[in-house]
């Protein structure tokens, strides 16, 4: 029999089979959709890592297993409540499942299990924001969370005021009515509620492969809100392109590249927001910059949230605006870069320039989050703390003395 993931997190299900929940309100293919993410997660590990899917997730009975799990069972427990879990929640139950198998088995334990804990955390938090994200997508698994939410809706409307303001737990959530009058499928409202609720934020994708929106656009001024779902009034409009200049480490230079930012509904697709840009050359000259951000508001539905990550993305629009339109094109970005590698103790071949190990081994993702470290006044944690630690003092030197590649 394979190894089932899902029937690994159901283990403290108040004693309900697999079985129970499929079809009920969880769809039929999502056993599989998560053993294949599993082991395409498995075979993408260096192969001195090697480790099968069934050593990591494997039949636990409750009943004479003394361990204690407790991250595993809080990650049980909201599957019972019908609650998606957070890739916090499935990050700690596979570090705690990592931990108990490697003290378990000692030398006998997959290579796997054999690595020092640093260098096991990077990959199981690519697992976890993979899982997390296929059980995102799960229509049925969506269903419950939504409906709870739809009905706190009708005392939450304030047509006065054109909001909806919503308890969550201990946190109260207001945000923009024209969200929900603006769709007419009653599906995409519940989807829309659905992703709100579960408070996640969705890995994107690389940073300069869209170039949708730049030509769409018509320059009026530097960072000119564009809302195609007319989410935001004017004076939010205002505020978010404001804030840019009021609260982040900013200057006219780079301010004027940025064309605009963009808010669209692009749908569930993985991403909350990426940053592209494109430039012209004459000779050794970049002429022509323009960078645009785009924030997708099929996620982001507030301007709180738009906020969060429009600092992100203002972070590479600083950085690599800066990068790419230095004076001195005669030297090459890996030496302009080089210095920042060798602060941050981290190498070209582990995390390249161009993506190609993925979202988060991407160097200039880790950049734009120093960036928001540093210079905004975003308060959640960097975002790449458990991959690569805090940014020492040196990275802000670095990032501030990029102007002066102009």
């Amino acid at each position: 029999m394979p190894f089932d993931i899902l029937t690994w997190a159901l283990t403290y299900a108040a004693n309900k089979t697999l079985d129970h929940f499929l079809g009920a309100w969880l769809s039929p293919d999502l056993p599989t959709k998560l053993r294949n993410c599993v082991s395409k997660w498995s075979k993408a590990v260096p192969s001195e890592y090697y480790v099968n899917p069934e050593a990591i997730f494997p039949n636990i009975d409750i009943q004479s297993d003394t361990l204690k799990r407790p991250h595993l069972q809080a990650l049980s427990n909201r599957f019972n409540s019908k609650i998606i879990p957070d890739s916090d929640l499935w990050l700690s139950a596979l570090i705690e499942q990592w931990e108990l198998i490697k003290t378990k088995l000692k030398n006998d334990a997959q290579p796997f299990f054999q690595q020092p804990k640093d260098n096991i955390k990077p990959h199981l938090y690519q697992l976890a924001n993979d899982l997390c994200r296929i059980c995102q997508e799960d229509e049925k698994l969506f269903r419950p969370m939504v409906i709870e939410m739809l009905n706190k809706i009708k005392n939450g409307i304030d047509k006065q005021e054109n909001t909806i303001k919503l308890e969550i737990g201990n946190q109260t959530i207001i945000s923009n009515l024209n969200i929900f009058i603006n769709i007419k499928d009653p599906e995409e409202i519940r989807r829309k509620l659905g992703q709100f609720l579960s408070g996640e934020w969705v890995l994107k994708p690389s940073y300069a492969t869209d170039v949708k929106g730049i030509q769409e656009s018509e320059e009026k001024k530097w960072g000119e809100i564009i809302d195609e779902d007319n989410l935001l009034n004017s004076h939010e409009r205002e505020e978010l392109r404001t804030y840019i200049i009021n609260d982040f480490m900013s200057s006219n230079i780079e301010q004027r590249t940025l064309k605009c930012i963009k808010l669209r509904s692009d749908g569930f697709v993985g991403y909350n927001s990426y940053y592209t840009f494109r430039f012209e050359k004459e000779n050794t000259r970049v002429t022509n910059f323009e960078g645009v951000i785009i924030l997708n508001n099929s996620y982001l539905i507030t301007l709180g949230k738009m906020k969060n990550f429009l600092a992100h993305e203002y972070g590479h629009h600083f950085t690599m605006g800066f990068i790419y339109s230095r004076t001195d094109q005669s030297i090459p970005i890996e030496e302009v870069i080089k210095p920042y590698y060798k602060i941050r103790g981290l190498s070209p071949e582990e995390y390249p320039m161009d993506g190609t190990k993925g979202y988060i081994y991407n160097i200039f993702e880790i950049l734009a989050e120093d960036y928001v470290y540093f210079f905004t006044p975003v308060s959640r944690e960097h975002r790449m703390k458990d991959l690569v630690g805090y940014p020492p003092p040196e990275v802000k030197k670095f990032i501030i003395e990029l102007k002066e590649l102009i």
